[in-house]
């Protein structure tokens, strides 16, 4: 009978796990490639992603092709790399720079940070505008000139 309780129990915490969010899968530059432009994945430091519904993670090598993908698409969750630490950030918690003449992997110029202060920072040295989280939806996302 103590089986029976230990297996319903186990049955139950599965199921309650599988409803929750999955993190930031991890990018692989051998294999992984930008789910909107397909280019290979190369700046990890650059690199986003977001996850499906149903856990499936969509990566993307600049943050601009994300946007464009989530103004297209629903989304569980979307994530971004930290520009000084590399390390993922949730999308709606991240401050995000808008910086049209920086070079980032497709040019649209847009860079993340985990601290305000450092997007901030970045701002006041290099020029842009900072958008906190879901801001960014706002703004206009065109690619700069293409050098490949």
């Amino acid at each position: 009978m103590k089986k029976w309780w230990l297996l319903l129990l186990l049955v139950i915490a599965t199921g309650c796990a599988a409803g929750e969010a999955a993190g930031p899968a991890e990018i692989d530059p051998s294999v992984d490639s930008c789910a909107l432009c397909h280019m290979g994945i190369q700046q990890v430091e650059a690199a986003s992603q977001v996850i499906m519904d149903d856990g499936t993670p969509e990566k993307f090598d600049d943050i601009g092709c994300m946007l464009t993908y989530m103004k297209e698409n629903e989304t569980n969750q979307a994530f971004v790399q930290d520009y000084h630490t590399q390390k993922w950030v949730d999308f709606e918690e991240a401050y995000i720079v808008h910086e049209p003449r920086m070079e980032t992997p497709m040019n649209y110029g847009f860079i993340a940070f985990q601290k305000k202060v450092d997007a901030e920072e970045f701002v006041a040295v290099n020029g842009g505008e900072v958008y906190e989280g879901m801001e960014v939806m706002n703004a206009e996302l065109q690619r700069g000139n293409m050098q490949h």
